[in-house]
C-alpha cells in the first residue's frame, strides 16, 4: 500500500514538473497513461539530463509517439501540439516535415519560444543556417535561460556556420558566463583562437580541463572526450 501512494506522489510530481518546464506534449500523457515507469522515464531523460554535457537533439520519437503527436494535431490544432510534432518528426531527422510542423506552430502562435526554438533547430537540421540564427536570436530574446543556454549554443553555432565568427564568439562568451559545459567552451576556445586570442583560448580549454574535476559522476563518461580534445588543443595552441 505504502508502495502504491508513493507511485501516485511520484506520478503527480512528475506531471506537474512536466507542465511547468514547459515540457507537457507529449510527456504529461507518458507519465499519467504509464504510472510510475512513465515518470520514471521523464525524470531521467529530461530532469537528470537535462544538464547534458552537449548539444542536445531529441531523443528519437518512436513510431507510436510520433503518430500521437501527429493524432494531436489533428484533434487540437494548436501551437503546442504542433510544436510536440515538430519536435518528434526533427528526433527522426525529417527536417523539411519538421520546419514545416514548425511553421504551422509559429503561425498559431508567433510569440510562443518553444515554437520558434523547434523552427530554429529544423532550419539548422537543413543548414539553413542563417534563417537558423534570426530564428534562435528571438529565442533567446524571449527566453534568455531556455535549457540551460541550449538556444545560446544552437545561436551560436548557426552564426558560426553562417560565417558571422564574431557574432558568435560574443554569444558564447556571454554563455560562458553562466556554464561550464564543455561543448560550449571548446567552441569559444576554437573561435578565439581562429581570432588570435591565444590567451583567451588557453583559459577556455584550461577551464574544461580544470572543472572536469567537479563533475558529477554520472556526467564523467561525458567529460572525459572534452578533456582529451582541450588537452590536444592545448598543444597545438603551445606548439603554434
Amino acid at each position: 500500500m505504502i508502495l502504491y501512494y508513493a507511485g501516485i506522489a511520484f506520478t503527480i510530481a512528475m506531471a506537474v514538473t512536466c507542465v511547468r518546464r514547459g515540457q507537457a506534449n507529449p510527456w504529461i500523457w507518458i507519465i499519467l497513461f504509464f504510472p510510475p515507469f512513465g515518470g520514471a522515464v521523464y525524470l531521467f531523460s529530461e530532469v537528470v539530463g537535462s544538464h547534458s554535457l552537449r548539444f542536445r537533439s531529441s531523443k528519437r520519437a518512436s513510431n507510436r509517439e510520433l503518430k500521437l503527436a501527429e493524432a494531436e494535431v489533428r484533434r487540437l490544432d494548436n501551437a503546442d501540439a504542433w510544436t510536440a510534432f515538430a519536435q518528434a518528426l526533427r528526433s527522426r531527422k525529417l527536417f523539411d516535415q519538421a520546419m514545416a510542423a514548425a511553421k504551422s506552430a509559429v503561425d498559431k502562435d508567433g510569440s510562443s519560444w518553444h515554437a520558434l526554438n523547434e523552427l530554429g533547430l529544423a532550419q539548422m537540421g537543413l543548414g539553413q543556417f542563417e534563417s537558423a540564427a534570426a530564428t534562435l536570436s528571438r529565442v533567446v530574446e524571449l527566453e534568455p535561460a531556455h535549457e540551460a543556454g541550449d538556444a545560446a549554443f544552437a545561436l551560436a553555432v548557426s552564426l558560426d556556420k553562417a560565417g558571422e565568427k564574431e557574432r558568435a564568439r560574443v554569444v558564447l562568451e556571454q554563455l560562458a558566463r553562466t556554464t561550464s559545459l564543455p561543448n560550449v567552451l571548446f567552441s569559444l576556445a576554437s573561435l578565439q583562437a581562429e581570432a588570435g586570442r591565444t590567451n583567451d583560448a588557453r583559459e577556455s580549454l584550461e577551464r574544461i580541463i580544470n572543472e572536469a574535476e567537479y563533475v558529477p559522476k554520472y556526467h564523467k563518461r561525458e567529460v572525459r572526450p572534452w578533456v582529451r580534445k582541450a588537452k590536444r588543443a592545448l598543444t597545438s595552441l603551445t606548439t603554434a
